[in-house]
């Protein structure tokens, strides 16, 4: 099945109804579908084919969809970068994939002159509205015919060109669709593109949000929470980062929005503060704290009701695991490839309650890379029943089979004979009284607390709360911030804050 069908059949039935709304403007699924089908004719007067790579490197916009939607239909595969990638990441990206086509817009076009890799893309492409003549049937793809590379945000290094194909983007169609199902006639305020794009699918109508994804510092919650009321937005998917500003400064402000009937939030850790705030701040939604990764969206989920009464100590509580997700818990293993017998896989799962990797499978999980062979090698499984995706995440299970989250299994270390994962600790001092946030890690074998002092910080109150964490005469060393992963500004990027 050709992912674009899903699209296809949400504009037949659906052809009035506005798909998109950005910056004041908005195009209906009949308008789209035609803007669509005019553009896979230009991609074919400028022989771009099926299995033919296009980098796209657009911002969020309804132009970004247009072009998307007419790659999936010529059969082509959609090599997205995402709007705040820099020289470094864009170059990466050429050595790993042979694009035949670059589609971006002016600002793009004019980096790509100065940026010796993009020049050595033999295409150019633009947005063409002007085509009269166009075809009507969409190309035919196998389910394992690649439909979208993207790129992780490297966290864990090199960043890795995850291949999700036709079959793959359908089952994880498949997998958000009891949390997104049944909201179709809300209009929803989205910050995550693959999601936007899954929502024309849906038939939603979904507003692609006025401010900077790439610019976290320029985001202002009052604006987008006046945006909120005035559109009669009903539907909110973003990333924590904007979640919790949204929610703080509803609180702050003593701001109720009852109108919101779904808040979902996914990309990285969120707290029970924040799923106080936003509980607070929209108190008749259904609040949702999605767990997952580039490889395997969804995993799992939470109530915000819930997580708001939840301790972390002993873990981030992410809800039961999906259905279409099968996990386990396993020893820690060495960054090596593993192929194991059924056998030898049962001896390294995890007892109940013990931590230790969360490993998954299902349709909707992630079986390689474009290039970099040693990823494959690295988070992958084999086992006769199938591949099995090494999530890089310490957890555990309990007794009802909820999951609780302790982080990256790489940061974590030994410190006066117990296990620390900065992830856990990262929770505990958020809460000291005086601390916007902090981390500690360990760097040649010395831990170190990283901490962002506020403005009432309290050097006296913040040493007697380190004694009671038992972490009496550490190494602290303050920072005006903390370095996050920019696609989400939401986890800590420890890679980076090791350089620091």
């Amino acid at each position: 099945m050709n992912i674009v069908n899903l699209f296809l059949e949400a504009a037949g039935k659906k052809p009035n109804k506005v798909a998109l709304i950005h910056q004041g403007n908005e195009i209906t699924y009949a308008e789209l579908k035609e803007k669509v089908l005019k553009q896979v004719t230009y991609l074919q007067q400028k022989n771009i084919n099926k299995g033919d790579k296009v980098l796209v490197y657009i911002p969020m916009s309804i132009d970004l969809y247009i072009m998307l939607l007419a790659i999936f239909y010529n059969g082509s595969v959609a090599v997205f970068i995402d709007e705040w990638a820099n020289k470094e990441r864009i170059n990466q990206c050429c050595k790993i994939i042979d694009c035949k086509g670059f589609a971006g817009g002016w600002k793009a076009k004019l980096f790509a002159l100065w940026n010796k890799d993009l020049r050595k893309i033999p295409i150019k492409l633009f947005l063409n509205s002007h085509i009269e003549t166009y075809n009507n049937s969409p190309c035919e793809m196998q389910e394992n015919d690649s439909a979208l590379i993207t790129l992780t945000t490297g966290s864990t290094g090199i960043p890795k060109a995850a291949n999700r194909t036709h079959s793959f983007l359908f089952e994880q169609f498949k997998a958000l669709e009891h949390l997104i199902r049944g909201t179709e006639n809300y209009t929803e305020l989205c910050s995550l593109p693959i999601v936007t794009m899954l929502n024309l699918g849906y038939g939603k109508t979904t507003i692609i949000p006025d401010f900077k994804i790439s610019k976290p510092k320029s985001f202002k919650p009052k604006q987008v929470y006046n945006n909120i009321e005035k559109h009669h937005i009903e539907s909110m998917i973003l990333s924590p980062f904007y979640t919790a500003c949204i929610g703080r400064y509803c609180v702050e402000n003593k701001l109720q929005n009852k109108a919101m009937k779904q808040v979902i939030t996914g990309g990285g850790p969120v707290f029970s503060g924040t799923a106080h705030d936003i509980v607070y701040s929209f108190p008749h939604a259904n609040n949702m704290i999605v767990y997952g990764s580039t490889e395997a969206e969804p995993i799992s989920h939470i109530e915000g009701n819930i997580l708001q009464n939840c301790l972390i100590d002993q873990g981030l509580p992410v809800g039961i695991p999906n259905a279409q997700t099968e996990l386990y818990i396993i020893q820690f293993l060495p960054d090596e490839y593993h192929e194991l017998t059924e056998e030898e896989f049962d001896k390294i799962k995890c007892k109940t309650g013990v931590y230790g990797e969360i490993v998954v499978k299902g349709k909707h999980v992630l079986e390689n890379y474009i290039g970099l062979a040693p990823y494959q090698l690295n988070n992958k499984i084999k086992t006769t029943s199938g591949l099995w995706h090494r999530t890089g995440d310490a957890g555990r299970l309990d007794s009802e089979a909820k999951l609780y989250l302790l982080g990256r299994c790489k940061e974590s270390f030994v410190y006066n004979n117990i296990n620390i994962f900065p992830f856990i600790m990262e929770y505990s001092l958020k809460n000291i009284q005086g601390l916007k946030e902090g981390t500690i890690i360990q760097t040649s074998n010395i831990p170190v607390i990283y901490y962002v002092p506020d403005t009432n910080f309290d050097k006296e109150i913040f040493n007697s709360a380190l004694v009671k964490l038992g972490f009496e005469n550490i190494q602290t060393k303050p920072l005006k911030a903390l370095p996050k992963d920019p696609r989400h500004h939401t986890k800590i990027d420890y890679g980076k804050l090791k350089e620091l």
